[in-house]
């Protein structure tokens, strides 16, 4: 591929079109359409705990007097602040399970209970009042053909950010999650240099590097991914990195259903815009890891069709005995959400006694996964350029 100005990739068309723009004479640079493979494998990022933005309902926020429906958002420092200073009753009020649901960008209905805030002004620095850090102008640092701004003066254009908030992106913490987004975004789309050359990244960090250099068990004798394997994974395929957040204050059994019913969702979208798109690969961190087990789970997700694998971060697998003494004791470490959580076992108490996910993670394991899945699956992929 020659050097050039990469266009954007209009996925939401098969990826068969896309818009150049008028330059001076001067500027004699190739315009650049990057056309996708026709194979789509989502990769589908699943949060921890306290990981997934929330909003109120209406009722609730009209209950509490609020300006807008925020209910959670470590990422914005006013509401954590102003639920720091929350007595437990306002707290238990505003961290209700049944009058809470997942914060997902809807541009168009723009759900934030402030008619005078818009979605994307939900994940930007735009309203002064507020600090937010999910979606600062240019932060996403990222290398990938398929997440680009539009170019300037096409009717309805997106920037990245805002294509990345539709995949999610901004309903999870992204100051937290922020490197793992882009990391996958970036490498698995995009593997090979110009010349067919593995990327440094690849060639550094995986291919020919035994897996215990990532701190995998050391009796599990994994081959080091050798370039040829590594070929054949992305060999007519394309990874779009999405972000699922799930409502933590619910069973994971409730939510390992909502987000099977989201993968599907997904899913559909893809072929919608004629791409072959079957399966999904899910990552998971920390409590993430018991929702992705019941979305797979034949009573609950039942998605272990749709599931090409899945690769876990610390999963509670045995529990997490330390929310007993929590209970009792309070929380403690620093950042906003051991403070929200409370200082005591009363404040505690007010908020997770009714988080069923979080009694879940605490007392014992989700149940174990159907047989026959397979976990931790090759991360990689490629985008065809032409």
């Amino acid at each position: 591929m020659a050097d050039g100005k990469n266009l954007p990739v209009n996925l939401d068309k098969g990826g068969k079109t896309t818009t150049g723009y008028v330059t001076p004479k001067s500027d004699k640079r190739l315009q650049i359409m990057n056309v996708p493979p026709k194979r789509v494998v989502p990769v589908v990022f699943i949060p921890g705990i306290m990981g997934s933005n929330l909003r109120l309902s209406a009722a609730r926020q009209k209950d509490l007097g609020k300006s807008d429906n925020m209910a959670w958002n470590p990422d914005d420092k006013s509401t954590c602040a102003a639920l720091i200073k929350a007595t437990p009753d306002v707290r238990q009020k505003q961290l209700d399970p049944d009058q809470t649901e997942v914060d997902t960008y809807d541009p168009v209905h723009n759900p934030t209970g402030d008619p005078a805030e818009t979605a994307d002004m939900r994940h930007s620095p735009s309203k002064p009042t507020k600090e937010y850090y999910a979606f600062p102008q240019g932060v996403l640092d990222i290398r990938s053909v398929l997440l680009l701004n539009d170019p300037p003066g096409m009717p309805n254009s997106k920037s990245r950010e805002q294509k990345a908030y539709e995949r999610g992106w901004g309903e999870v913490l992204f100051s937290s999650y922020k490197s793992v987004l882009e990391l996958c975004e970036s490498h698995l789309n995009m593997p090979f240099c110009t010349g067919g050359k593995p990327t440094e990244w690849w060639a550094t960090n995986v291919l020919g590097v035994a897996p215990v250099r990532w701190g995998a068990v050391p009796g599990m004798a994994l081959p080091p991914l050798d370039e040829k394997t590594l070929r054949e994974a992305v060999k007519g395929r394309c990874f779009p990195v999405h972000a699922m957040g799930y409502n933590w204050l619910k069973s994971n059994r409730d939510s390992g259903i909502a987000v099977a019913k989201r993968i599907d969702a997904l899913i559909a979208k893809y072929q919608s815009w004629g791409f072959q798109c079957d399966q999904v690969i899910l990552v998971t961190h920390s409590m993430g890891g018991l929702v992705a087990r019941a979305v797979i789970h034949p009573e609950m997700g039942n998605l272990k069709h749709r599931v090409a694998g899945i690769v876990h971060g610390v999963m509670p697998a045995i529990g997490a005995a330390a929310g007993y003494r929590r209970f009792r004791c309070g929380v403690e470490g620093i950042g906003p959400a051991s403070k929200v959580c409370g200082p005591t076992g009363q404040h505690v108490t007010a908020v997770l006694a009714n988080a069923m996910a979080f009694i879940t993670k605490t007392a014992m394991p989700i149940m174990a996964p159907p047989q026959n899945v397979p976990h931790g699956a090759i991360l990689s992929g490629a985008c065809q350029s032409g």
